[in-house]
């Protein structure tokens, strides 16, 4: 009878973690990570280059997306083309989506950044917006050696 308890208890837990990864867990205000089911969309934008979408998925939890809000505006500032906005504000003007990426045996933020009036179902699936500017952009983020790459949306 003890055997059969615990059998049910691990199916249970792992059944609660698999939904776990089915539902968007909201971060903040503005931030969400999306389930790994909304991967192939939000890797799939209109008019900028995103990552390749690699061998899975898994679900960043909030001190990663901290870790990754947190080197965000010195990246932006860095970059060649400023788009003429106050990228020491990007993160009280955006709203974020984000997804976690494995490729090649190696875990990935992938971040969606788009304005706060962009209004959808945001919370619940990946925002895709053609055109648009800097202020649609895409961050992948390195979570091992803390690197990014940034695509920036055109303007059409």
């Amino acid at each position: 009878m003890r055997s059969k308890i615990w059998l049910f208890a691990l199916v249970t837990m792992l059944a609660g973690c698999k939904n776990a990864q089915l539902q968007p867990v909201q971060i903040s205000r503005w931030s969400v990570v999306l389930p790994t089911s909304e991967i192939g969309n939000m890797l799939h934008q209109c008019s900028r280059d995103t990552p390749q979408k690699g061998e899975g998925g898994w679900q960043p939890n909030a001190n990663n997306i901290a870790e990754l809000e947190a080197r965000l505006p010195d990246v932006l500032r860095e970059q060649k083309e400023n788009y003429d906005l106050d990228w020491s504000r990007v993160l009280s003007l955006e709203k974020r989506q984000y997804v976690g990426v494995v490729r090649n045996g190696k875990r990935y933020v992938y971040g969606n950044f788009f304005p706060e009036d962009e209004s959808s179902d945001w919370l619940d699936h990946a925002i895709s917006v053609c055109d648009g500017g800097g202020a649609y952009f895409g961050a992948l983020y390195d979570l091992q050696s803390g690197k990014f790459e940034l695509s920036f949306n055109g303007v059409g």
